[in-house]
């Protein structure tokens, strides 16, 4: 029971931050509905992929498990949104980035752009947070 409130609170955290940073994904209509229903979707992906990984003989560690966890969410978004009343991923633009005096251009994306960082930004906050939660060994 813990783990699925868990997965239900990290993965409204991380379509906050995505929603926040990126802003690609516009809630219409009513909001509440179209964000329960879309974390739902999330939080049951985030449940049902490492069992579904480990049928399929693919490790839940290692650099596998993250690229197939933003193609996944990725997917996701691209088929439920349309199916969710009032959700629309548009086309954003993003600000510059300064990381370490390092500085990443801004960039305006388009639709399939905004998805995909949006997938990208999900599963990267969602893997924080699962990683500052897991118990030390």
């Amino acid at each position: 029971m813990k783990n699925i409130i868990r997965s239900f609170v990290f993965s409204y955290i991380a379509l906050y931050f995505t929603q926040l940073y990126i802003g690609a994904i516009t809630f219409g209509g009513d909001p509440i509905r179209s964000t329960a229903i879309l974390v739902t979707g999330l939080a049951l992906l985030n449940i049902l992929i490492i069992p579904a990984l480990s049928i399929l003989g693919i490790k839940a560690k290692g650099l596998t498990f993250p690229a197939v966890h933003f193609v996944l969410t990725a997917l996701l978004l691209y088929f439920v949104a349309p199916a969710i009343p009032g959700l629309t991923i548009t086309g954003t633009y993003l600000p510059s980035l300064h990381i370490l005096g390092f500085m990443l251009p801004s960039k305006h994306l388009d639709k399939t752009g905004s998805l995909v960082f949006s997938a990208l930004l999900t599963s990267l906050v969602y893997g924080f947070l699962t990683w500052l939660s897991a118990k030390k060994k």
